[in-house]
């Protein structure tokens, strides 16, 4: 796929800049934008891998967005690993313990949900609490993407009684065995999400790149011609939260996005019978942050 189909294809999901607008039609939008800043943040990011370098799934988890002196000393933290599971440490600066993950992507994973509460407020104090809320978000992501080489997405929704920004820097991914051949790939998540993937096939229109649902089935052949057009890409997968938990969030703003919680589950049949899956349990912190943890195959 040529470099400007991709933009072509990101761009597709452009936001509209204009808050009162947004606030007011009620609209969801998505898109990405970026500014400078200079605040700190630490980052474990998790791969897991199933039985011999076959299904991999590149998670990250970063911290929350308090001030910088209230976290990390900088010296990030620890864990332990099994056999089946690796944790790369990153220190508040963005250096990593380890040259690369153990197995897949180097690029981590941001995910955050923020909810502005707007009852009782103006139409100016409303645009000044969601335009602060952005921004807190967009300076974490350009803190941790100095280089813009990360796929950054941001969606917006705008409620009676909220307004919800989420970021997301990067994507799951899997990557499956390749020396064996795939039958069918399957992608499914609880209630209070909705996976997409990125087809980015050239026949199909740019409208249609992402389809959407909380279960979701890839044949063979679309799967190879979606790798054929990616130029070693891996698949590329996101999460989103469903109408339900919009919906239970916007009509009580002060209820945390830590009450949430899904589960992913992404399974890769083979045509000689064999069947590889992981499952990977969604939390969210007091901040709306994402902990993404990967509990089995």
């Amino acid at each position: 796929m040529k470099k400007n189909d991709y933009k072509a294809c990101i761009d597709h999901i452009s936001p509209d800049r204009h808050f009162k607008t947004r606030l007011k039609e009620k609209v969801l939008t998505s898109g990405h934008k970026v500014k400078k800043n200079k605040r700190k943040w630490s980052v474990a990011a998790v791969s897991a891998a199933v039985c011999a370098v076959v299904l991999v799934v590149c998670l990250a988890r970063f911290a929350d967005f308090r001030p910088a002196e209230s976290r990390s000393n900088g010296q990030g933290e620890t864990s332990a690993e099994s056999l089946h599971f690796g944790m790369t440490v990153y220190a508040v600066n963005g250096d990593s313990n380890k040259t690369e993950l153990q197995l897949g992507s180097k690029l981590p994973l941001l995910y955050n949900i923020a909810v502005i509460d707007l009852r009782g407020l103006s139409d100016k104090a409303a645009e000044e609490k969601m335009k602060e809320a952005e921004n807190a978000q967009i300076h974490t992501i350009n803190r941790m993407n100095e280089d813009r080489s990360a796929l950054i997405r941001q969606s917006s929704s705008a409620f009676e009684n909220a307004y919800i920004h989420i970021v997301q820097l990067n994507a799951f991914e899997i990557e499956p065995d390749g020396k064996k051949q795939i039958s069918s790939i399957r992608l499914q998540c609880g209630r209070y999400g909705q996976i997409r993937y990125w087809d980015c096939r050239e026949s199909v229109p740019l409208q249609d790149r992402f389809p959407e649902g909380s279960d979701l089935e890839i044949s063979a052949d679309t799967y190879y011609e979606i790798m054929d057009s990616a130029s070693g890409t891996p698949l590329r997968i996101w999460w989103n939260p469903s109408q339900e938990m919009l919906n239970a969030l916007s009509q009580d703003p002060a209820r945390p996005v830590s009450a949430f919680t899904d589960t992913l589950i992404f399974t890769v049949n083979y045509t000689d019978g064999s069947t590889e899956h992981c499952t990977i349990d969604l939390q969210f912190d007091e901040n709306g942050t994402m902990n993404a943890t990967y509990t089995g195959n």
